[in-house]
């Protein structure tokens, strides 16, 4: 009986131990799973932040561009302001009147002589052109004037 009872007890052992054999299997699967699992979320955590640093620049490329037709209207409103200030300059306006009628003169003048005869001389295309020389005259002279002082 103790051949049969160390048999037995032989054949127990050699289940237990392939019980446990088949436990370490399954616990080396489940150690290698949580170790992809670890490798995985270590990946995601520097994508993570690598994603963070860039909405940063974003963020601040963002801001500049957003912040930049706001600089470009106020740059454009004090052009503007400067511009129109001139036009309650009395000095200005007698300077440029001045250039104005000069312009409108040496326009007629140089029309007038395109024309061989005086009886030739397009008098509707004459005067428009001269005073669209005066116009411009006056809105050229809005860039400033070297004899009225800013």
């Amino acid at each position: 009986m103790a051949d049969k009872d160390l048999e037995i007890k032989l054949e127990n052992h050699d289940q237990q131990i392939k019980s446990l054999k088949h436990r370490m299997d399954n616990q080396e699967e489940q150690t290698k799973v949580m170790q992809e699992l670890i490798v995985s979320v270590k990946l995601l955590a520097v994508n993570m932040e690598n994603m963070l640093e860039a909405q940063k620049s974003q963020g601040a490329r963002l801001e500049k561009l957003e912040s930049e037709p706001g600089e470009n209207w106020k740059s454009m409103k004090r052009i503007v302001e400067d511009k129109m200030s001139k036009l309650k300059n009395k000095q200005w306006w007698e300077a440029a009147g001045t250039r104005a009628i000069k312009t409108v003169a040496q326009s007629l003048f140089a029309t007038i002589g395109a024309a061989a005869v005086m009886s030739e001389v397009d008098w509707k295309v004459t005067v428009s052109a001269a005073a669209l020389a005066g116009i411009l005259s006056v809105a050229t002279s809005l860039t400033g004037l070297p004899e009225v002082e800013e």
